[in-house]
């Protein structure tokens, strides 16, 4: 299994699953990697948390149990609860999540009628949650069927008990499973999104370095502004670009932020959001670089920049809605829905208007988007 983040390998000196060597990927600066760590520390602490809530309850099921009755499953749940412990000791949250598994399995042969029916609700709701729709109805059916029998009148009760918990159990390992590839898929998906950050990170290095030879050093008049205009061009260029992609990075954020501020999460979701958030601006800068270096040599059919300004306002635009300076750009494929999913867009009429304090003219153009 992989780890929870890199914050659990480094505690934890135990081996990494898939991912391993992506999570071990460059951030994109000292302050991306600052704020990585601390999301990576929350989430630990937070995955610890709930996992010692886990092991305080089987703990407890386990002191009320009668080992005198039940030698063997008492024991086999004991000795789980011990590994639990000094898993937990480490700060191996999965492996300890396992192995309080394995000890809420066995407990629940001790347990007695009325505590398997409350528990095997709390499991089918569960599993139901989880979209294990399947198991759970097969563990309700279970109980519906043996619902009728009065265990303690019934000849063969300990037998019908017996089959209860072993449904029982065997819906307790479903979940089990099922979380354990819920938190190896967050594993992968933060393992990416780090990646991710380490390659848009260099290509934004590289695409500025571009724009020195790339983008023209006149575009318009008046830029670049007259504080950098008489360094050599090359320089001029490149200063010129640096500005558009800060202000394509504050729209990536500003992004960003509007998008998470009010939104909902959970633990696994978390974990995810902050290298989304770091991703954000380095994504911004690099496309507003991009739009720049292609209207600075005004090759965009029906797009004329006739002022320096537009440049900042595009790239912070570009930044803030990528898929929307796209479309803008009646770039082929970039209709689709922000969100991923199939959209039916409503088309409407742009028309790109001409007064002096324009800051972008289109003579004679007027052309369609997919915008909403």
């Amino acid at each position: 299994m992989a780890s929870a983040s890199s914050a659990d390998g480094q505690a934890t000196g135990t081996s990494r699953g898939p991912g391993a060597a992506a999570l071990s990927a460059p951030p994109a600066s000292a302050a991306a990697a600052g704020w990585d760590r601390q999301a990576g520390r929350g989430y630990l602490k937070a995955r610890l948390y709930a996992v010692r809530r886990e092991y305080s309850r089987v703990r407890s099921d386990l002191l009320v149990s009668a080992p005198a009755l039940h030698d063997g499953y008492w024991a086999r749940a004991s000795a789980q609860l011990d590994e639990a412990e000094m898993l937990l000791a480490t700060l191996d949250a999965q492996g300890a999540a396992m192995a309080i598994s394995q000890a809420d399995q066995a407990l629940v042969h001790l347990a007695g009628e009325a505590s398997l029916e409350r528990r095997g609700r709390e499991v089918a709701d569960e599993l139901e949650s989880r979209g294990l729709h399947a198991v759970a109805q097969r563990l309700r059916g279970t109980y519906e069927l043996k619902s009728d029998v009065d265990l303690d009148s019934q000849p063969k009760s300990d037998e019908y008990r017996q089959e209860l918990a072993g449904a029982l159990a065997g819906a307790i390992d479903q979940v089990a499973q099922s979380q354990q590839e819920e938190w190896l898929n967050n594993d992968l998906q933060v393992a990416r999104l780090r990646l991710l950050a380490g390659y848009a990170s260099v290509a934004l290095a590289l695409t500025l370095a571009a724009t020195m030879i790339a983008a023209n050093p006149n575009p318009v008049h008046g830029w670049p502004v007259p504080s950098i205009a008489s360094w050599p061009a090359p320089f001029a260029s490149l200063a010129a670009s640096a500005g558009v992609a800060v202000l394509g990075a504050a729209g990536g954020l500003f992004s960003g932020l509007l998008a998470t501020q009010g939104a909902k999460t959970s633990l696994l979701g978390y974990r995810t959001s902050v290298p989304r958030l770091i991703l954000k601006p380095l994504v911004g800068a690099l496309m507003a670089c991009i739009v720049y270096i292609a209207l600075s040599w005004q090759v965009v059919p029906g797009v004329t920049v006739t002022n320096g300004g537009t440049f900042l306002v595009l790239g912070f635009v570009t930044g803030f809605s990528e898929r929307y300076i796209l479309r803008v750009l009646n770039v082929p494929g970039a209709a689709d829905s922000d969100s991923g999913q199939d959209a039916k867009p409503r088309r409407h009429e742009l028309q790109w208007v001409t007064p002096q304090d324009s800051l972008m003219t289109a003579s004679p153009y007027r052309g369609t988007t997919g915008l909403e």
